[in-house]
């Protein structure tokens, strides 16, 4: 299942993602503010990924050249 939300900054919006669920952002703008609530303390050992193009899950990102954190860049697969 795949979910999109398109926001900008006239219509300031909040979008819940239960916990355990994968999910990803694209940002469209030069300047981007994202903020991040969690539901526990940051653990980074019970952190996870899901590389960002991956053939299986098939996201349709829009065509712009990607920037991605070392973090993302990082990720091995699935």
């Amino acid at each position: 299942m795949h979910l999109a939300a398109l926001t900008d900054s006239a219509r300031s919006q909040q979008l819940y993602i239960s916990p355990g669920f994968a999910h990803g952002f694209c940002a469209l703008s030069q300047i981007t503010v994202l903020d991040c609530k969690c539901t526990q303390y940051y653990n980074l050992d019970q952190e996870d990924g899901i590389i960002w193009n991956n053939s299986e899950i098939g996201i349709k990102w829009p065509g712009i050249k990607q920037i991605l954190s070392e973090k993302d860049r990082n990720i091995q697969g699935i």
